[in-house]
């Protein structure tokens, strides 16, 4: 397997041990077979901002276009180009590469919701569909 991409909105408000070690994604991964210490080896992890978000009513407020192409020029220009796969993982990343839906994949990138508890109904209502494009992207 070779290391595949995976972009978030922003980092973690709270330091977290692992990235997304609060959210369902592990639980994606064993779904698929890949275990939380293979996932650290298959993966790295980014963001469209380097920014800590600032949080509303209805959780993290989204970085501004702005903050997402200075950060895409300054980091992650890069190292998109150098990965073999790129997952983008929420609406930010999805809307700044202007992919045009979840559950889909397009060339080397694959559109997945972001992968927080907030979003385990639409996790469990396309469980099926999400877990087979997760396997099938990670193991061509």
């Amino acid at each position: 397997m070779n290391k595949i991409l995976i972009i978030g909105q922003a980092p973690p408000i709270k330091k977290q041990a692992i990235p997304y070690d609060s959210t369902m994604l592990y639980d994606w991964f064993s779904e698929v077979g890949i275990t939380v210490d293979e996932a650290q080896k298959v993966f790295d992890f980014e963001a469209m901002t380097d920014k800590i978000p600032q949080v509303g009513a209805n959780g993290h407020i989204p970085p501004s276009e702005v903050e997402m192409a200075e950060y895409f020029q300054r980091v992650l220009k890069e190292k998109v180009s150098k990965a073999d796969k790129v997952i983008l993982l929420g609406a930010s990343p999805r809307n700044f590469f202007n992919v045009k839906k979840f559950f889909t994949e397009e060339g080397k990138m694959l559109s997945l919701i972001h992968p927080s508890k907030r979003n385990s109904k639409m996790y469990y209502d396309n469980k099926e569909l999400l877990l087979s494009l997760l396997k099938q992207f990670v193991n061509k």
